[in-house]
Formats: C-alpha cells, structure tokens, sequence
C-alpha cells in the first residue's frame, strides 16, 4: 500500500509560519518497505493512467528540446517510456486523456488563501479534501494541487492572480492562448535546489479528482495571462 501523506494545522501559534506543515500519516512497517510510497508511482502507472508526460534534464523544472509542448513530442504511450531514464517528468495537462488535466498552484500561500476566500474557496478545505491530489517541490508556502477538467472541457489557457506585493499569488494551469500544453513537474524529480518533488493529501494521483466548479469559474473569469 502507498503511504497517505497529509497537510496538518501547526499548532505552535506563530503567526508568520507556514500555516501547513506536510507529514506522513502513516510508517513504514519494516525497512524492506521503508520509502516505498505513493512517491514512487512508475511512469508505466501514469502513462496507463492516460496521463501525458514531458522529460527534461535532471534537476531541471522546464523541458529544453524544441517544440517540447506539441501532443507528438510528449510521451503518452509506453513505447515511449524508455526516453524517461533518468530525467525529471513534468505532467502535460493539455493531452492527459480522457480530458484534460490543469494544476491550481499556490506561489504564495500566505497570499493565496485571502485572494481565494474572497471568491468564496476555503483553501484549507481543497487541501483536506479527501480526495486532494498535492505535490510539494519543497518549497515553503508553495504547493500545487492536481485536478481533471469536466470531460468535454477544452484545455484551458492558463491564468494568474497577483498577490498585494504585484507577484503571482495562484496560478491555474493547463494550456497556451493556442492550446499546446504546459507542464508541472511531477515526483520523485528533483527541484534545481536539490528537493525531490513528494506527493501529498489523501487523493490518488492516478486518478485526480474534478474541478471543484467554484474553481473552475474563477480560472475563467480570471483576466491575468501567464504569458
């Protein structure tokens, strides 16, 4: 069985601490077992999963071959599987099948989770939701959660929202103005900073959850392009 990883309240009462430290829920029962955890999801799962992937060099966060983002150039069939040996993986929301795949990502925490109770989104309620699909880079106060588009939804352009400091507080991402993908990077990769990118929350990163549709109408009313 994967290892559940989860989200949880710290309880020191600093008011300037991340708000989320991530924790497993669960130990490993032996050190034959001891590391293998939801962490270790083969690129066969994914790719019989419908997921599409891109490779790029090791310790890297974007892919450098031209033309990276075009649906022929990403890997969604084990034939491929080979080309991900020893490079980072990143998720290619746009030809995830059978509909697409997009990314809310929380740049800021401390600015993001005001931006979105404004609009009516509990933050804290997405992160804990029992099916809540979360990557971690390690970052502090950044994390990203996985969700599926409603099936006939086109890849989304992605979008951002600005925090009170003018920088990106949330991104929602899945696609150019032109519909070619863009990419998340996926477990176990490696951050350039040396972290190794972890799965979090009680969801199935095989099978991510919908849109909440409180969500999906932000992106859209959104106006601030990624690019």
């Amino acid at each position: 069985p994967r290892q559940q990883r989860h989200l949880v309240p710290l309880s020191n009462g600093k008011q300037n601490s991340f708000q989320y430290l991530l924790v497993s829920t669960i130990e490993a029962v032996s050190k034959n077992i001891e590391g293998i955890t939801m962490n270790l999801i083969t690129y066969t799962d994914l790719i019989l999963a419908g997921l599409a992937v891109v490779s790029m060099p090791a310790g890297t966060k974007g892919p450098i071959n031209k033309g990276w983002n075009l649906r022929k150039n990403c890997i969604n069939t084990l034939s491929k599987i080979s080309l991900l040996k020893g490079t980072n993986v990143g998720l290619a929301h746009a030809y995830c099948e059978p509909n697409p795949t997009g990314a809310l990502d929380i740049d800021n925490f401390k600015h993001a989770k005001p931006l979105l109770t404004l609009h009516g989104i509990c933050l804290d309620k997405l992160i804990h939701a029992p099916d809540a699909v979360v990557i971690w880079s390690g970052k502090k106060y950044s994390l990203k959660l996985i969700y599926r588009l409603p099936i006939g939804e086109k890849p989304l352009e992605s979008k951002k929202l600005s925090g009170p400091d003018g920088k990106s507080a949330i991104e929602f991402r899945c696609a150019t103005k032109n519909g070619l993908t863009v990419q998340d990077v996926l477990p176990p990769s490696i951050h350039p900073d040396g972290h190794q990118y972890e799965w979090y929350g009680a969801g199935d990163p095989l099978n991510p959850p919908q849109i909440p549709v409180e969500v999906l109408n932000l992106w859209k009313r959104s106006e601030e392009h990624t690019s």
